[in-house]
């Protein structure tokens, strides 16, 4: 069985590695639905992967 918690992690290292590579800030995974890195190769992935839990107060991010 595929642990996709642990296998997450390690795309998103690698992602990252890529990210500095590239001279990007590697902030892969780390938007929680807002991103302001809009020629990220990585941007869409990103976004859907780390949304905000639905029952989450947008209000709440801006602190």
């Amino acid at each position: 069985m595929i642990d996709t918690t642990e296998d997450l992690c390690d795309v998103a290292r690698l992602i990252r590695s890529i990210q500095r590579l590239e001279g990007n800030p590697d902030c892969f995974g780390a938007a929680r639905g807002n991103c302001e890195q809009t020629v990220c190769a990585w941007r869409e992935y990103c976004l859907k992967i780390s949304r905000p839990p639905a029952d989450s107060d947008p209000e709440d991010a801006k602190e």
